[in-house]
């Protein structure tokens, strides 16, 4: 079969057109990062960080052109038809966890961004690189799933936060292993505290609130982990946190 008609047959089938460039996309973006890809070109994007990247660019982008319910019904087929096909549990736990990251990323660009300007970086390919840098963003925080044995289950983790408002203000609770501590609640500015309110509730409720004294113990045990202050490509600065590995 020669490019020419492939190229064509391809875009007949406007899924196997979208996989192409997704696919294009991410081989384009990890020469760029210098992610994780396999040698075997027949697989390379595969149970490795190119496939967690791949994932959570694609459903960020169909989220951003479609809509989130949109993204999720697509990703959501897609991960059926995996399992139907005797695909492990693992990976399609992992592909469920960056596809939600995906639209995490969609969500955080439309407030960042009006209606206008997502259309405008959309025609003109800028959208891209801000997806992908957000992608990145995830993964070099170890909030994506870069490999299929990682403990982490999408259905018990990161299910419970789809339908919450945990995006924004000047503290990362974007982060579904972020722990607070009784000090930073007392401390918190009140409209932060609205913000975030549902999710503090739940994990007083799991008892999930620490002391600053219990979570440095926590950090030398090794169970948590402190991440320094940083600040977000659209300039909001974030606050240093525990986390849970």
């Amino acid at each position: 079969m020669s490019d020419r008609f492939k190229k064509l047959t391809d875009k007949l089938n406007p899924a196997k057109h979208y996989n192409n460039e997704i696919y294009r996309k991410t081989k384009h973006y990890q020469k760029k990062y210098g992610f994780e890809i396999g040698k075997n070109s027949k697989n390379d994007t595969w149970n490795n960080e190119a496939d967690a990247f791949k994932h959570a660019f694609a459903s960020a982008d169909l989220a951003l052109k479609l809509t989130q319910a949109g993204s999720k019904i697509i990703g959501d087929k897609h991960e059926k038809e995996n399992l139907q096909a005797q695909s492990s549990y693992n990976e399609s736990n992992m592909d469920w966890w960056n596809n939600q990251a995906g639209r995490d990323i969609a969500k955080e660009i439309r407030q960042e961004y009006n209606f206008l300007e997502v259309l405008r970086l959309q025609a003109t390919g800028k959208m891209d690189d801000i997806i992908a840098e957000k992608v990145m963003q995830r993964m070099r925080k170890c909030d994506l799933i870069t490999n299929p044995n990682d403990k982490r289950d999408f259905r018990k983790n990161y299910n419970r936060l789809q339908n919450t408002n945990l995006t924004g203000f000047a503290a990362p609770v974007d982060d579904i292993n972020r722990v607070y501590t009784l000090e930073e609640i007392k401390n918190m500015p009140k409209e932060e505290f609205l913000q975030n309110r549902q999710r503090i509730l739940e994990d007083f409720a799991n008892k999930k609130i620490l002391s600053e004294e219990n979570a440095k113990k926590e950090v030398q045990s090794g169970n948590l982990v402190w991440v320094n202050s940083y600040t977000r490509a659209d300039g909001t600065k974030v606050r240093g946190y525990y986390r849970s590995k």
